[in-house]
């Protein structure tokens, strides 16, 4: 098979076909893969392998799905090793009854939203769902399904709605309703999801679970906050008893300091409070209403919702949780016209870049479109009270531009100066300045004390990092190594700090170790190792080193030293979120290297190498 999307060869007992591009599509591919195969009665299945660790596989064989749901039979295997993870998600779906073929459950993604009811039954009625969900006597088409083994009940509804354009009775449009029970017997919890997010669903949880339900709702719900760090509100409703009258306030964005005031003198009790922070190391939102909703904004499978309800339960039911308590992790927003004086020590791309796929993004230099994976951002001679500037720059490129903090008509406002360089910012097939960029979508500028500025928006932690323990660092011996030479270069400097950290490495039981120097780097050294010891058979562990240079040939307690190291260091945070984008990182960067290095005909004039331990592959 030869063209544009495939190669391939022909032999008598073997047929083998290649496809490079898995968007032109992964159904027409199938197809034609499956027909390559076919052409010998006794060849068997066709077989297909995608790289499912790739973001863009992963998002074409969704489509492929929704598309029809014939492939869902097809590729029972395919499907489960790309969004399986702990528990594999076909033996989980093999859990449920029959249920329609026209909605297959791996399709279905539910919002993570519930209510929760506590329940006192020793065995729950799934079954009489029908006695518990409002109107649905009116219903035209009602599937449902049941997991025995992991109490999860699913109902999908469908009725005719008149449009409201027109009275001709022929003319409608359906709506369908996703219902999601979870019941857990160890937690007497009942969870209710409803695509719909509205009311409290008492009926349909006694329906269910029987008589003596009682909603969680009030103040306890606000428990689920707990253990999420550097929480930055968003969303803060209150309601403030004044006299006999009621009032309900709400504040919504980086506004929401004033509110956050009232509730810690006691004026106003909390109704709705939803934000963002960190939980395990992972990015997450949270969200709950003194009604009983719990929210989070995002969609994902069954059984992963099924495993956030039990993991807000556990929460719920923890009575050693303060609710009043919950804010002390929030982060302080305020809107500033000067900067503050603090010492900054990295900038970070806009949270958008990280959370998007870097295919999307692209430099523009000149009239060329250059790869966001070649350029860095970094701050321009940091200090204390200094302007605050950065570059973004490539190996060949630089454009350098600077944070204005300004008063506008008595409200803090903030713009981009261009100092140096041309950039422009593409994505998609828009392009914009990097003035116009960085203004709509403005970078992070970390300081010492954890505290950041996001355009004028400054985020201050509200109690101080304890000290680091100086037991935990650990002291190298540098005898015979240049302390102002970091990189080991082309040339592969022994005396460098960077070929320090690669001969104490190799000592260890890395099976792989590169060196990624350059622009657009992981880190100055990627150690990988495989670890037997976790759940997973085999996990993969990948550690990021990051080597500064001194400032003076003699070591000595120089904190502007300090502030760089850390601040290169802390940029592994944005990494270690996407183990995804590590992946992709490390086979951009040797791939970049490795064929500009074939390019120039000069083995080893790449900064870029790979070291192989000794112990078995």
């Amino acid at each position: 098979m030869r063209g544009c999307i495939g190669e391939g060869f022909d032999l008598p007992e073997l047929k083998i076909a290649a496809f490079h591009d898995i968007r032109k599509t992964l159904a027409v591919t199938l197809q034609l893969a499956g027909r390559f195969t076919r052409s010998r009665s006794d060849l068997g299945d066709a077989t297909f392998i995608a790289n499912t660790a790739d973001v863009q596989v992963q998002d074409e064989l969704r489509k492929l799905y929704t598309r029809d749901p014939d492939w869902n039979v097809l590729l029972p295997e395919l499907s489960d090793r790309m969004i399986g993870e702990q528990l594999s998600l076909q033996e989980f779906l093999r859990g449920f009854t029959q249920f329609t073929k026209e909605i297959p459950l791996k399709t279905v993604r539910p919002a993570m939203s519930t209510v929760v009811y506590h329940t006192h039954c020793a065995n729950w009625t799934p079954e009489n769902f029908r006695k518990g969900i409002p109107g649905i006597a009116s219903c035209e088409q009602v599937y449902e399904t049941i997991n025995p083994a992991k109490h999860i009940l699913i109902v999908v509804t469908a009725q005719r709605v008149p449009l409201v354009w027109t009275d001709v009775e022929s003319l409608f449009s359906w709506e369908w309703d996703l219902y999601v029970v979870i019941w857990s017997p160890e937690q007497n919890l009942l969870f209710i999801n409803s695509s719909g997010n509205a009311g409290e669903y008492k009926g349909f949880a006694e329906a269910i679970a029987g008589e003596g339900v009682a909603l969680i709702q009030g103040q306890e719900v606000f428990r689920t906050f707990s253990g999420v760090n550097r929480l930055r509100l968003q969303n803060v409703g209150l309601t403030e008893q004044l006299g006999r009258n009621i009032r309900y306030t709400g504040r919504m964005g980086s506004d929401v300091e004033p509110a956050l005031t009232e509730i810690q003198r006691g004026k106003a009790r909390k109704s709705v409070l939803s934000g963002v922070g960190y939980e395990g190391g992972e990015r997450v939102t949270v969200g709950a209403s003194r009604k009983g909703r719990i929210w989070s904004h995002r969609r994902a499978r069954v059984d992963q919702l099924a495993e956030w309800c039990r993991e807000i339960g556990a929460k719920l039911l923890d009575t050693t949780i303060n609710p009043d308590d919950v804010l002390k992790g929030t982060l302080d927003v305020k809107t500033l016209a000067t900067r503050p004086v603090k010492m900054p020590i990295r900038i970070d791309w806009p949270e958008e870049m990280y959370t998007a796929v870097e295919s999307e993004w692209s430099m523009v230099v000149a009239g060329e479109e250059r790869s966001l994976a070649e350029f860095n951002i970094e701050l321009v001679t940091p200090s204390f009270d200094g302007p605050l500037r950065f570059v973004v720059a490539s190996e060949t490129e630089r454009a350098e531009l600077e944070l204005d903090l300004f008063d506008d008509n008595g409200s803090p406002n903030y713009g981009f100066v261009d100092r140096e360089g041309a950039l422009q910012v593409k994505r998609g097939g828009s392009i914009d300045t990097a003035v116009e960029f960085f203004y709509n979508n403005p970078p992070i500028i970390w300081f010492a004390d954890g505290s950041s500025l996001e355009g004028n928006q400054y985020a201050e932690l509200r109690s101080p990092y304890p000290y680091y323990d100086s037991a935990k660092i650990q002291v190298w011996d540098w005898s015979g190594v240049n302390l102002r030479s970091e990189s080991q270069g082309r040339e592969k400097d022994q005396a460098s700090i960077q070929a320090r950290v690669i001969r104490e490495l190799r000592a260890k039981d890395y099976r792989v170790i590169m060196d990624d120097d350059g622009k657009g780097e992981i880190a100055d050294v990627v150690a990988i190792r495989l670890d037997s010891d976790r759940d997973a058979p085999t996990s993969i562990e990948v550690e990021l080193y990051h080597c500064k240079y001194s400032h003076d040939a003699e070591p000595g307690q120089r904190i502007g030293d300090l502030y760089e190291v850390c601040g290169q260091a802390q940029k592994s945070i944005a990494w270690a979120s996407s183990p995804q984008n590590v992946d992709a990182g490390i086979k951009r960067q040797h791939s970049r290297r490795f064929c500009s290095q074939r390019t120039s005909h000069q083995p080893g004039c790449s900064t870029h190498s790979i070291a192989v331990s000794k112990s078995p592959a």
